[in-house]
């Protein structure tokens, strides 16, 4: 039990969002990389978070609470999770920048999201769809970011 109440404690923290706030700033003070992890983190945690908290206007799922009576019923939606698309997407995309980050990172979006399970306010597969459109909206970030790129290395020199 000693286990499972820290990993909660954890979680409970780790899905604050001036937690990733104070990463991002932390990672802006390392480097030229860390300044670029820190920028691209920053703008998909940001899409993710308006990604994914639009799409509940379209989902009219309520949250898992009622396995906990003692807490009162919220009629936000569950589906999909913005903790899921915003923390994942982060994740990602500051690891396009300095691949050694998934690790602490993607670990501390998973503790995130155990908590957010684990509290009854989202089902896994709320966490699963939130982490998809995260994935997804790096993909995107970094194929507009490719693609422009491409068109300054082709413009001709004035």
């Amino acid at each position: 039990m000693g286990l499972v109440r820290t990993l909660d404690r954890l979680g409970a923290v780790a899905k604050q969002p001036p937690v990733w706030a104070v990463m991002a700033a932390g990672l802006s003070v390392c480097g030229e990389c860390g300044r670029r992890a820190a920028r691209r983190g920053t703008a998909c945690y940001l899409t993710g978070t308006v990604v994914g908290n639009g799409l509940k206007l379209l989902f009219k799922r309520p949250q898992p609470r009622h396995r906990f009576a003692r807490r009162p019923y919220v009629s936000r939606s569950a589906f999909p999770s913005g903790h899921g698309a915003a923390e994942v997407a982060f994740a990602f995309a500051a690891a396009r920048e300095a691949p050694v980050l998934i690790l602490p990172i993607g670990g501390l979006a998973l503790l995130a999201h155990w908590a957010l399970v684990r509290e009854g306010k989202h089902y896994i597969s709320d966490m699963l769809a939130g982490g998809t459109i995260g994935l997804a909206i790096v993909t995107a970030a970094a194929k507009l970011h490719a693609s422009r790129s491409s068109v300054e290395q082709t413009e001709p020199d004035e």
